[in-house]
């Protein structure tokens, strides 16, 4: 064979070798992302010990005396296991501007200063395994939240596999707007 033939041949096989392993990548990268978005959270029963639940499904009422704890759980229901790095109660930070807050989770205290709840988690969680949790939320009296029931969707995990990361979002949560959480 001429050193051109060759040489093209060399080229083609190269070129081809590395066009494979590009999509190799593209679709693992896209298969991690799968991957992670097989987690499953779910909330259970809030407690309001001091204030009442309203509604069917129940509601957190939003009232000066709601100091209320919500177990959650997270499973990974995927066959990799996944890194959860965050926890994330969007607009239930300390500078959020609803009527209701979230104050711990597990006893750690919320991070001052943002609009979100952000509790770094750094757990790595096992195909079929899960990890539980409780998050307490409380009424912010200078908060703003018209009346009626109202939901929102929390908590969300960020996790990620194999450098690639991912935002859960949680099912929902419901709460009760009231007199005094109203602008």
């Amino acid at each position: 064979m001429p050193s051109s033939t060759l040489r093209t041949v060399v080229v083609l096989t190269s070129m081809l070798a590395l066009a494979a392993a590009g999509f190799a990548v593209v679709v693992g990268f896209f298969a991690i992302g799968t991957f992670v978005s097989k987690l499953a959270i779910s909330n259970g029963a809030p407690s309001c010990p001091g204030t009442t639940l309203t509604g069917d499904p129940r509601a957190m009422t939003l009232d000066p005396a709601m100091r209320c704890t919500m177990p959650v759980a997270v499973r990974n229901d995927g066959r990799l296991a996944v890194t959860l790095d965050e926890l994330v109660l969007p607009s239930m930070g300390a500078e959020g501007g609803a009527a209701v807050q979230v104050t711990s989770w597990d006893g750690h205290p919320t991070p001052g200063g943002d609009l979100d709840a952000v509790f770094d988690l750094d757990r790595r969680l096992e195909p079929g395994d899960s990890w539980e949790t409780e998050i307490e939320f409380r009424f912010r009296p200078e908060g703003c939240t018209g009346r009626g029931t109202f939901v929102v969707f929390l908590p969300a995990v960020r996790a990620g596999a194999w450098g690639r990361s991912v935002e859960v979002p949680g099912p929902g949560v419901l709460f009760a707007g009231t007199r005094d959480s109203s602008c």
